[in-house]
């Protein structure tokens, strides 16, 4: 018969505490001697470093550009439009540039001609009318004072004389009032512009209410836009700058001028109407097409910047990890301005100070790093 021995318990227990201490002694973290080991626990982060750049205060408003001047030319008179052309013949049509003072019509007008000439030969005869009444009452009244006239002989010539000189006056005002209307017969352009509408056509019966063309002012536009209140004490007529862009000329950058501030503040929007105006000699924009507009409030020169992706924001208060050597420090800072991915700086860092980028959200203050990028503006 076989017989297996056991050990003893206290062998087993002593076992078991020798192999309980091993494991920890190999489970127990060495110690770090050397820099390379020390790099290996730094973090590795991106940084950029604080500078100074032109930033400008824009404000976006959009509009629709508009003639400087547009006017409807309405005939005063009643008839036929006899004319509507220039004076080398050229028709009056869309698309026709006028000048102020260019006649571009005419109504009526060998029959208004006519009425004048009747109206200067009825003033002729009323002239000599008076004349002869004149040298009668003068007449009358040396016979008057000779004795050979009566006094009703003479209350008669001077009675004449003064018919007469009224008659005088009243084809004066005929004369004048056919002139008046002589003159309305035959339009001119108030201003320099561009026919842009046509409504009628030669040989029409035409009057007050009946418009013959529209012509706009062309050389130069405007656009209304609405800004918020909070903007308007910024803006200054005839200085501040405006970039405009349109999706009719999508590479083009046309440049404008805030012309007029508007006086009053819509109650509900808390906006101000801003007139823009802008040079369009060769007559590239047209009204009615949209603008997307820029305008410079203000503009500050040598602005520290940093990038949008170093913010960290946290109870209303922006922090950011400043790189010192191989440490990073977290630091309270006060922003402006945007800028596109930047940001103004008004306090709590210098120029030159570089600040972690990427990697932000895993650090501390105070905490190890290794910059593998840092950017340079």
């Amino acid at each position: 018969m076989n017989y297996r021995l056991k050990p003893p318990k206290q062998v087993t227990t002593i076992i078991i505490i020798l192999a309980a201490v091993f494991i920890v002694i190999a489970a127990w973290p060495k110690k770090t001697k050397t820099t390379g080991d020390q790099a290996d626990k730094a973090t590795k982060v991106k940084a950029e470093a604080v500078t100074t750049a032109q930033l400008a205060e824009t404000i976006p408003v959009t509009g629709s550009f508009q003639a400087l001047t547009s006017v409807e030319i309405v005939p005063e008179i009643t008839g036929q439009l006899q004319r509507l052309r220039l004076a080398d013949n050229t028709l009056v049509d869309v698309g026709v540039a006028v000048k102020a003072g260019e006649v571009i019509a005419v109504i009526d007008h060998d029959i208004y001609l006519a009425q004048l000439a009747e109206s200067q030969a009825a003033l002729e005869a009323g002239k000599v009318a008076l004349a002869d009444a004149e040298r009668e009452k003068k007449r009358i009244i040396r016979l008057f004072e000779g004795g050979s006239a009566t006094e009703q002989n003479k209350d008669k010539a001077v009675t004449a004389a003064q018919l007469a000189a009224a008659s005088v006056k009243q084809a004066e005002a005929a004369l004048a009032r056919i002139k008046v209307t002589l003159d309305k017969a035959t339009i001119e352009s108030p201003i320099t512009a561009v026919v842009s509408k046509k409504y009628v056509d030669e040989g029409n019966l035409v009057g007050p209410s009946t418009p013959l063309i529209k012509i706009v002012q062309v050389d130069t536009l405007k656009v209304i836009g609405s800004v918020s209140e909070r903007h308007l004490p910024k803006l200054q007529s005839g200085k501040t700058e405006v970039k405009i862009k349109t999706d009719a000329y999508p590479e083009d950058t046309f440049q404008g001028l805030v012309h007029r501030v508007g006086v009053a503040v819509d109650p509900l929007t808390r906006t101000a109407e801003v007139e823009i105006r802008l040079p369009n000699p060769a007559g590239k924009l047209k009204p009615g097409m949209y603008a997307r507009m820029t305008i410079f409030a203000s503009q500050k020169d040598n602005a520290l910047i940093l990038p949008e992706s170093a913010l960290i924001r946290e109870l209303g208060e922006v922090f950011v990890f400043v790189v010192n050597g191989n440490k990073v420090n977290l630091r309270n800072i006060e922003l402006g301005l945007p800028q596109g991915q930047y940001w103004e700086l008004i306090q709590g860092l210098s120029a030159g100070d570089v600040v972690v980028t990427h990697g932000k959200m895993q650090l501390k203050d105070g905490q190890d790093v290794e910059v593998v990028q840092e950017k340079q503006q």
